[in-house]
């Protein structure tokens, strides 16, 4: 019975890809999202096989007469991956008409910053290609560079590509002579987010370069991955040193070069479940030490506003006390570990000022959603029983898109 229904896999190859198990895929029609998985483990598919009227989708053919692997839908014993991604040179996205079914079948909202959420998917992580030679035609690539499990390790080196909107904000004088000490995300081809404060640094002077698709800071040095600043616009409300409204956008000299490597992460439109939330930045990852070269990632834990008006009620950054309007703050719920002489607790750190505070999109597959802009990464940072603030994204969403879509803003 088996190989009866891998002959008939072998005849219908609706698959343009070769798409591994554990790997995402899209239907043909665009209209669902799947996981690669082996044609004896996805009870949807041997039913199809089953009924003969249609035939699944094949992700690839594994060597070794292995059984094919199949897109499977609603299967819910998808295992992690177990077999190993081959390098493949990425499919050429086409110029010409789109020939692919869209992603989403629900109209596009008057929320400009979503609907470019939803642009950046399908031309990014999903993009429409040509297929090969085999099977002509076009169908939606797979460049999600980050699986679920991904997502719950903290205070670790990030993965290559895991976060594809990270930006390292350059001062100095050159491309070839820069100090990098701040962060940021993509949003648009031409904008960067980020934190104010992050505009002059003491030492360095005014931000002047940043730099896309870095995972270790020496990678900053290629001057493909390079764009000047062209404008650093503070919102109109910052004043330095106060902490308050510290958010900010950077607009580059030209587009960036965007691929399925440098995606820009999406802005939060409505309401959403940010209990437990990721700050990435390239910090320092213990007190009093300097910032590390590899990107980091850890989860944090928001934290009630009450114990965040205490914490922040006398700061010298805060005159006015913490405001839960325009901002939130995230700590470590785990117990403090031993390092050195002190406890320390998660957080961020010198270093880490204006990049992202982000959770994952529950309605925009394999794309981030900036909940946060990290504001006070102090050099006393990591203390058990305290907290870090953040810029809360969510309050600045119209003046970002009056700035980065002015043409959409209405």
């Amino acid at each position: 019975m088996l190989l009866k229904l891998i002959i008939n896999l072998c005849l219908v190859v609706y698959s343009v890809f070769s798409m591994y198990e554990g790997d995402r895929c899209i239907k043909k029609d665009g209209t669902d999202v799947g996981t690669c998985t082996i044609v004896t483990n996805c009870p949807a598919a041997l039913e199809e096989l089953d009924i003969g009227e249609t035939q699944p989708q094949i992700c690839s053919f594994p060597s070794g007469n292995r059984d094919p692997i199949v897109c499977c839908f609603n299967n819910p014993n998808n295992s992690k991956r177990t077999t190993q991604r081959p390098p493949i040179a990425p499919s050429r996205i086409t110029n010409e008409q789109p020939r692919c079914s869209p992603l989403h079948q629900s109209p596009k909202t008057k929320q400009v910053a979503f609907n470019k959420c939803l642009e950046y998917q399908e031309k990014y992580v999903y993009p429409c290609v040509r297929g090969t030679a085999l099977t002509g035609g076009y169908g939606r690539a797979n460049y999600c560079h980050h699986a679920s499990d991904q997502l719950v390790a903290g205070g670790t080196n990030a993965g290559r590509d895991e976060f594809p909107h990270m930006v390292l904000i350059g001062f100095g004088d050159s491309a070839s002579n820069l100090g990098f000490k701040c962060g940021g995300s993509i949003i648009s081809e031409r904008f960067v987010l980020t934190a104010a404060h992050c505009s002059f640094s003491p030492k360095f002077g005014y931000a002047t370069f940043i730099a896309i698709g870095v995972l270790h800071k020496d990678e900053a040095r290629d001057q493909s991955k390079i764009y000047s600043i062209k404008r650093f616009i503070n919102h109109p409300h910052y004043k330095s040193p106060s902490k308050y409204d510290d958010i900010a956008l950077i607009e580059t000299d030209r587009e960036m070069k965007l691929d399925q490597f440098t995606v820009p992460a999406c802005l939060p439109t409505e309401p959403v479940d940010d209990a437990r939330a990721i700050a990435t930045g390239w910090g320092a990852t213990h007190y009093n030490t300097q910032p590390t070269d590899i990107l980091q990632k850890v989860i944090l834990y928001k934290t009630p506003v009450e114990e965040c008006s205490r914490l922040f009620r006398s700061h010298r950054l805060f005159r006015r006390g913490f405001n839960e309007e325009t901002q939130t703050c995230y700590g470590d719920r785990e117990l403090p570990t031993r390092y050195q002489d002190r406890y320390e607790s998660k957080d961020t750190c010198p270093g880490d000022s204006g990049g992202p505070l982000q959770i994952k999109s529950k309605r925009i597959d394999c794309m981030y959603i900036i909940v946060g802009v990290t504001s006070n990464g102090e050099q006393d940072c990591a203390k058990p029983n305290s907290a870090g603030v953040y810029t809360k994204v969510a309050a600045y969403v119209p003046w970002i898109e009056s700035i980065v879509w002015p043409q959409y803003s209405f």
